[in-house]
């Protein structure tokens, strides 16, 4: 009987995780054997991951908070919100965090850059840590302008190669246009970059009211929350990263 020899690896599926990560050992990498025409064969695998470890997988979260008077009862919620969220991604893999708010046009200034996307949790605690409630005159903002140059300012400091996320925080809608910068400008820019956007109404729970957090958070293939949900966003991160499975 005519035998073949066959050398495989095996694949023994896809599994998804909530992590950024690939597994950090997969046992036998390789399978020999001889087997008659019509036969079969079959391998055991094991994969292993080191509980609350992770490897590979890259995740840029930008943390993009209103920090105009109308937040007075809210910012102190979003900046533990967004401390506690930072916490639990960071063990996702290869994380990085970027911090910055955004105000009005009338006010010293319309959107701030506290923190550069970085590796450093510190840093960019320090950044939401520096959130104050001040300004906005009325009630739309300038978040259409801010997310605009969230997506598009190099200062920003997106990683090449990383899945990149905004969680975006706000009580009321946002101008538009907001100076130059339209919804479809802004959303464009989001979409061109890569960008999936969280967005979560606080406060006096406005930033839907005229469905453009919805659509924006649509067009990037996010979410809107009424209300911050821990898990839900943290979740969503992990999701982010189509690279989040085991492959043997």
């Amino acid at each position: 009987m005519r035998r073949l020899t066959i050398l495989a690896s095996v694949m023994v599926g896809l599994l998804i995780v909530p992590t950024l990560a690939f597994a950090d050992s997969i046992s036998p990498t390789t399978f020999s054997a001889s087997i008659a025409v019509g036969g079969t064969a079959t391998v055991d695998k094991t994969v292993s991951l080191s509980a609350g470890a992770t490897s590979g997988g890259r995740g840029d979260v930008f943390f993009l908070a209103d920090s105009t008077g109308s937040m007075g009862s809210a910012i102190a919620s979003v900046k533990t919100n967004a401390a506690s969220i930072m916490a639990t991604t960071s063990a996702y893999g290869d994380m990085a965090f970027g911090v910055g708010d955004y105000k009005d046009f009338g006010d010293s200034w319309v959107y701030r850059l506290g923190q550069a996307i970085t590796t450093n949790t510190s840093a960019a605690q320090t950044a939401i840590n520096a959130w104050s409630a001040s300004g906005g005159g009325d009630g739309p903002e300038a978040q259409l302008y801010a997310l605009y140059h969230v997506a598009t300012d190099a200062g920003t400091g997106w990683r090449v190669g990383s899945e990149k996320i905004v969680l975006w925080f706000g009580d009321y809608e946002g101008h538009d246009p907001s100076g130059t910068i339209t919804e479809a400008m802004a959303t464009t820019a989001l979409v061109n970059k890569g960008i999936m956007v969280e967005a979560i109404s606080v406060g006096y729970d406005r930033l839907n009211a005229t469905g453009q957090a919805l659509r924006i958070a649509n067009a990037t293939s996010g979410d809107f929350y009424s209300g911050i949900n821990q898990s839900a966003l943290a979740a969503a991160i992990a999701r982010a990263n189509p690279r989040a499975r085991f492959v043997a």
